[in-house]
């Protein structure tokens, strides 16, 4: 039999062409075609759906998605998102557990209560990416009581309310990689006890009242010994006269974190001690540790890293380490 019309092809061989079409073309190209295509793009167990503000029919892209009613979406990645409000409900007509028990990757701008409380109920067990890069608004600490721990999850973004569901999180996802967690709050390292060898990447954003010389930071972050990039944006704790001590951190990093290959420290200084780092030389400082390359300092701030930041980033005072 001679095959003449692209809907007659088989099923297997649709969904390899299926691959190389974005959602937008997906959309452009098949949407209500006919009942066919419609209802194997429902049926699909392997569909990524990737969708931008970019694309010119955003909108219709979104509502026909959803009045589709997917079962088998396998990723889900929403970018350039501005309203959140007029989409959040729309994104859980077919982020559920009913209807997307295969999600492995979760890439959203933002999401509902709902969402979350599916997440960290383990309502998705394949769920393996999840980044959600505005959740400030969600409570989430209450999602953090329960036992039930996500073993594979790998990779987590998500914006905390009060600093104390870092440690709870990685109680839940133990295998987790790749952890971005930030927080504008107090934050400690209060109830870190045993190692977490399976985290390689972690980034700490916004937190406050930060102290780097009250035995708790270093020998925490020491809880992942396997770390290779370590990316810090803090401020220190007003509340106590401390000046860091770069040598002791070198130290420190290089006992308790012998596989760091990438740094990026961004430190707010405290008034009353901000005068306290003239004393001191960016070259003196670049020889405590390797990863110690590049500096930047303004009155306030205080930023180094591994990497030449200079094209980046201007700053008042600035110094590259020459190998």
């Amino acid at each position: 039999m001679t095959i003449t019309r692209f809907e007659e092809l088989p099923a297997e061989l649709i969904s390899q062409i299926f691959v190389y079409f974005t959602t937008d073309e997906l959309y452009k190209t098949f949407a209500n075609l006919n009942d066919r295509l419609d209802c194997f793009i429902k049926s699909s167990c392997d569909l990524s759906l990737c969708i931008t503000s970019h694309c010119d029919s955003f909108r219709a892209v979104f509502v026909y998605f959803t009045e589709l009613k997917l079962s088998g979406v396998r990723s889900f990645h929403v970018f350039r998102l501005t309203n959140s409000d007029e989409y959040i409900e729309s994104i859980e007509q077919f982020i559920h557990p009913n209807l997307s028990p295969r999600l492995e990757s979760l890439q959203v701008p933002f999401c509902s209560q709902s969402i979350l409380n599916w997440i960290f109920d383990g309502k998705f067990p394949r769920l393996k990416i999840c980044h959600i890069y505005d959740s400030s608004n969600r409570k989430i600490n209450l999602l953090l009581s329960n036992n039930i721990q996500l073993p594979a999850l790998r990779q987590l973004t998500i914006e905390g309310q009060d600093g104390n569901e870092f440690e709870k999180i990685l109680f839940k996802c133990p295998n987790l990689s790749y952890f971005d967690f930030s927080c504008y709050a107090c934050f400690s390292f209060k109830q870190l006890t045993h190692p977490y060898v399976s985290l390689k990447r972690l980034r700490l954003s916004y937190l406050t009242k930060v102290r780097f010389h009250n035995g708790q930071f270093m020998s925490r972050v020491s809880c992942f010994p396997n770390l290779t990039h370590f990316y810090l944006n803090v401020e220190q704790c007003p509340e106590h006269n401390e000046t860091i001590d770069f040598a002791e951190i070198a130290q420190d990093l290089k006992r308790s974190l012998p596989h760091l290959i990438f740094l990026d420290w961004h430190i707010d200084l405290i008034l009353r001690n901000r005068s306290s780092y003239y004393w001191f030389t960016f070259k003196q400082v670049s020889q405590f540790h390797p990863l110690f390359y590049c500096f930047g300092r303004t009155d306030q701030h205080l930023h180094i890293a591994s990497f030449d930041f200079t094209a980046i980033y201007r700053y008042d005072r600035q110094f590259v380490r020459l190998n």
